[in-house]
């Protein structure tokens, strides 16, 4: 009886599928600095505060699927939460979803901080990571 190689084929299937899913969603972290701050006074002119920021991207690869990104966060102990109220994101194909993270709350160092991000989609809870641009 050769029950194995229909099983065997359908596994490797499902395997390819996952594996593609995971490959359209692009995890990405830059590092720049933004206005946080602007003031205008008669006697010193106008005055600018800048901050640094980590801006997280996720973005669906995929020409024909949407994706979901249940939660997002810096993998950091403890984990820095990535705070959206549009969470959880539904991102449409080949669209994006970004979030700005004050560089301040995030432990480590810029060039760490770019690898530490991750996201999890949904329904089954998959762990995406940030890769550097």
């Amino acid at each position: 009886m050769n029950l194995g190689l229909g099983a065997v084929s359908s596994s490797i299937r499902a395997v390819y599928r996952q594996v593609e899913f995971r490959r359209q969603v692009k995890l990405t972290v830059e590092h720049k600095r933004v206005v946080a701050h602007r003031t205008l006074s008669a006697s010193a002119g106008t005055q600018t505060r800048m901050m640094d920021v980590y801006v997280v991207t996720a973005t669906n690869m995929s020409p024909r699927r949407e994706i979901v990104v249940r939660r997002a966060w810096f993998d950091t102990t403890p984990n820095v939460e990535i705070q959206s109220r549009d969470l959880p994101a539904r991102i449409k194909p080949e669209d994006s979803w970004s979030r700005e993270v004050a560089a301040h709350n995030v432990p480590g160092t810029p060039a760490e901080a770019l690898l530490l991000a991750r996201c999890q989609l949904a329904p089954d809870d998959k762990t995406i990571h940030s890769r550097p641009t």
